[in-house]
């Protein structure tokens, strides 16, 4: 079975954990109540239950937030404008920026250095937050470290129990 799109995006997290360990109107924010977020954004264009995710579109964004502990934990954003391959346009650095300082929780951003598994992330000061842009699909994940240790520990749980026994 094709994996939702959601998902795909949710496995991106494991793809460069360093990088996942982000003022627009369309702007995300971390720690917002699915409420609030249905007052920034209007009501959501589709919801993925098994993730605890909505996604909304809105000026000219679509934003997927995924929900731990009733807050908007993590954020997958990208424009929703489309490029001739199907891809999304890229978000310039000023987007970027402004989608990083909404997100800040009052903390400064610090780019990460790069590597090959990370060739674009920021952490918070504090490492609280956690950004990361994949240029390859133009999409810029922001997300709590509470969050990603809950995802991580959730994987590692998923993957002992599918060798057990061998």
């Amino acid at each position: 079975m094709a994996a939702t799109k959601g998902e795909q995006i949710m496995n991106l997290q494991f793809v460069a954990p360093s990088v996942f360990l982000l003022a627009l109107c369309a702007s995300a924010r971390l720690g917002e109540t699915a409420d609030e977020c249905k007052s920034r954004y209007g009501t959501p264009v589709s919801r993925d239950a098994k993730i605890n995710s909505f996604t909304y579109a809105k000026n000219g964004f679509t934003v997927m937030a995924c929900f731990y502990n009733g807050k908007a934990s993590f954020l997958s954003i990208e424009k929703s404008e489309k490029d001739d391959l199907g891809k999304p346009k890229e978000i310039s650095k000023n987007e970027i920026s402004s989608l990083l300082n909404a997100n800040s929780n009052g903390k400064e951003w610090k780019e990460l250095e790069r590597s090959e598994l990370s060739p674009k992330g920021w952490s918070t000061e504090d490492r609280s937050r956690l950004a990361g842009l994949d240029a390859e699909v133009n999409v810029l994940i922001i997300a709590t470290a509470e969050y990603m240790k809950f995802k991580q520990d959730e994987e590692t749980k998923k993957e002992s129990k599918n060798v057990e026994g061998f």
